[in-house]
């Protein structure tokens, strides 16, 4: 539970919008990610989104007034194919752990989506993750069926995950196919 104050300053040009923020907790830490960290002022946030013509991206910029220099960043850009079909790439970098890229295909033809990611661990040099989603998506329902392949790098085990998700107005149930392995 967060009990928080915002300062938001958000300007919107056209195609751009820049959101700058910073975040003061009534706690005695916060939280950026899965990562905790003590104090009561989270680092201040400069997020910046653009779109052309179906090209779109943003980054995300974490600065620590404490230590005085930029704590983590997330960027994302996406590309067009073609009508249906878009090539994002991501990128995340925290000083601490995280390195890594990620690759994504998304297609959609009527009611049905394809959707495809490869996750790389950049600071170690090892694919992390595989993904690949097929969905059927109607307007007050939809299937999936989703593909996970995780590699732990400290067990240097690859986990595999199947699922069926049924969702009939936002309710998931979801039906795991495998039982991952021991």
């Amino acid at each position: 539970f967060d009990v928080y104050l915002n300062n938001i300053l958000d300007l919107t040009i056209m195609i751009f919008q820049v959101d700058c923020f910073c975040r003061l907790y009534f706690l005695q830490n916060y939280y950026i990610g899965d990562n905790q960290y003590k104090g009561h002022l989270k680092p201040l946030t400069n997020s910046l989104f653009f779109g052309i013509k179906g090209f779109s991206g943003e980054n995300t910029l974490y600065y620590d007034m404490k230590k005085r220099q930029i704590s983590r960043s997330i960027s994302r850009i996406t590309i067009p194919l073609f009508t249906n079909l878009s090539y994002s790439i991501s990128h995340s970098f925290d000083n601490n752990s995280t390195n890594q890229l990620l690759h994504s295909i998304n297609t959609r033809y009527k009611i049905f989506r394809l959707n495809t990611s490869i996750l790389s661990n950049i600071k170690e040099g090892y694919i992390q993750q595989k993904r690949l989603n097929i969905t059927i998506d109607r307007r007050c329902w939809y299937l999936s069926f989703n593909y996970i392949e995780d590699y732990n790098k400290t067990t240097n085990k690859t986990y595999k995950v199947l699922t069926l998700t049924l969702n009939i107005i936002n309710f998931n149930y979801n039906f795991p196919l495998i039982k991952p392995e021991k």
